[in-house]
């Protein structure tokens, strides 16, 4: 293979890599990398460039380096030399002895090192000046000042006002005080810390045994990530209550013993435990960190009506709602209005807020189960984990499916793919599949209460909590999705952008029997707590016309 030789890098190429590049005087070349290349098109860093004669010609820049570049090893020693030294010079040290040479580098030796002496003594004399200076009473000076400089003038800032409104991030959800260190450069040491306040909860028997980051959460309202970013920078102490609860340093001082005040992210709290977090201004933080948190205070009564007209059913422990279409349970990035955000205005004369247990998705309507307190949260957690929540939806699909009495069941596992927000779920119906190895169970019974030509009517009875189970099952098992999804849906059947903003899905959790309920005395409740959620105008509507059937009051089942 014929070889080239580039005019200019003198590095071998192909001929056949690269563009070629005609100079002005008609000189053929190419560049030794793309890189170069790159650089050379962009005009950019013209100095790393493998050749830049004609660039620097061009643009009148480094001609001074090509000339350096031009000097070889043997005209700079000739030139070292000559230039500064005589021919008399130049003799002498060529006729000069060994023994005087060796003592004329043992004097250079000896004097650069009684220099370095000198200034290494001027130095210290300096510092114990500034410490002399301090131990006086005497502002302490930097070296700047030592050596004449002026002082810099003290900055003080007003500490009623959070820190975080000397900021000017052109995003809010990072203008908070963890930018402290920031404000101790630009500010003179009269900074007074003090105005971070502490902020103290103590653990009551309903709060015993949560983790720390999650107490917190559920206490200040911040971010699951700020607050464990917070015990990290050791922004977060712990004061035990019992000994079991912190660990215990076992160094007794006055015969106390001093408990250790490092907290741990994943520690359990227990009973009695004071939890501290510092902060300038926690509620301020709050809401520029996490707006969508409202307080009761931000309700008017108006919106507490209507919120609190969504209740099906509600007892000292259960609180049950019928969640409203294109209401998501939980906020994300772009989700500002959600349940978890109107948990307050359902508070009512209680503590805290009701406690989400289970989700449904955006377009999904129906019951929605909270619980009133930590324990009766935990028990309800428990039931929808186990399975043991009896659910029923109901649910129009596009496809016409024979009405069936009895229940059938699906049996296929599904497997989670892509990231959120399109994240999107598969079954693998193929037991060879090697997506077997990620799948997860999933059951749902399901029965065929009317048909039509194109649409069915479905009861569905999921027997696990798999995301997006029910809306998989129909669309990938049955074949016939729910009439609206936007995702597993078939395209010429998807509603638009219009459609779904007044008629999302047609899914709604129509029934909830919550059984052997045990009271927080330890009796356990003999009848079921049942709970009936009322189908949306719109999902009666559209059952009427395509089955002629009203969805609440057609009851029969197997």
């Amino acid at each position: 293979m014929r070889i080239e030789s580039d005019s200019f890098s003198s590095n071998k190429i192909y001929p056949g890599k690269g563009k070629l590049y005609v100079r002005q005087d008609n000189r053929i070349f190419r560049f030794v990398g793309s890189k170069t290349e790159s650089l050379f098109l962009q005009r950019l860093n013209p100095r790393k460039i493998s050749w830049t004669q004609v660039y620097r010609r061009m643009h009148k820049k480094g001609i001074t380096e090509e000339i350096a570049k031009k000097r070889t090893r043997r005209t700079v020693k000739h030139q070292r030399a000559v230039v500064g030294a005589s021919w008399e010079v130049i003799k002498a040290k060529r006729n000069q002895k060994p023994e005087m040479r060796e003592a004329a580098r043992a004097q250079a030796l000896r004097e650069a090192k009684e220099k370095k002496k000198q200034e290494q003594s001027k130095r210290k004399a300096e510092k114990a000046k500034v410490a002399q200076a301090a131990s006086r009473g005497q502002p302490k000076i930097s070296k700047q000042q030592a050596r004449g400089a002026q002082a810099k003038l003290p900055v003080t800032i007003d500490i009623d006002i959070p820190c975080f409104l000397f900021l000017n991030h052109t995003n809010a959800k990072y203008r908070s005080f963890a930018t402290t260190s920031a404000l101790h450069v630009f500010c003179n040491s009269s900074l007074n810390t003090s105005f971070f306040k502490s902020y103290e909860y103590v653990v009551n028997e309903d709060e015993a045994n949560m983790r720390l980051d999650r107490f917190l959460n559920f206490k200040t309202g911040l971010p699951t990530s700020v607050i464990q970013k917070k015990i990290r920078k050791n922004e977060v102490k712990l004061k035990g209550g019992t000994r079991k609860s912190i660990e215990i340093d076992e160094n007794i001082t006055d015969g106390n013993i001093q408990p250790k005040q490092s907290s741990n992210i994943s520690r359990k709290v227990s009973v009695g435990d004071i939890v501290s977090i510092r902060s300038p201004d926690l509620f301020q933080e709050k809401k520029i960190i996490n707006p969508t948190r409202r307080s009761i205070e931000s309700f008017s009564a108006k919106e507490i009506k209507s919120i609190r007209s969504m209740i099906l059913y509600q007892d000292d422990e259960i609180l049950v709602i019928n969640k409203p279409p294109g209401l998501a349970t939980q906020g994300g990035i772009k989700t500002h209005n959600h349940v978890d955000g109107l948990l307050h205005a359902l508070q009512f004369d209680y503590p805290e807020p009701p406690r989400l247990v289970h989700r449904l998705d955006k377009g999904t309507t129906g019951a929605l189960v909270l619980g009133r307190t930590r324990s009766a949260a935990g028990k309800l957690s428990f039931m929808f984990q186990n399975s043991t929540m009896e659910k029923m939806y109901t649910a129009i699909v596009t496809k016409f499916l024979p009405r069936e009495i009895i229940k059938k069941k699906i049996d296929i596992p599904i497997c989670y793919g892509g990231k959120p927000p399109f994240e999107k779920v598969t079954c693998i119906i193929d037991t060879d599949s090697p997506l077997m190895e990620k799948a997860k169970s999933a059951t749902t019974d399901y029965q065929v209460i009317a048909g039509t030509d194109n649409y069915a009517l479905l009861r569905l009875y999921p027997q696990t909590g798999r995301k997006h189970q029910l809306r998989v099952h129909c669309a990938s098992v049955l074949g016939a999705s729910i009439l609206g999804d936007p995702r597993y849906g078939p395209i010429e059947k998807r509603m638009s952008d219009e459609e779904l903003s007044s008629e999302p899905m047609y899914l709604h959790l129509r029934k909830l029997v919550i059984k052997n309920w045990r009271t927080p005395t330890g009796k356990i409740l003999s009848d079921p707590i049942t709970i009936y959620a009322p189908s949306p105008t719109y999902f009666i509507k559209k059952a009427n016309e395509i089955f002629g059937i009203n969805v609440d009051t057609f009851e029969t089942e197997a």
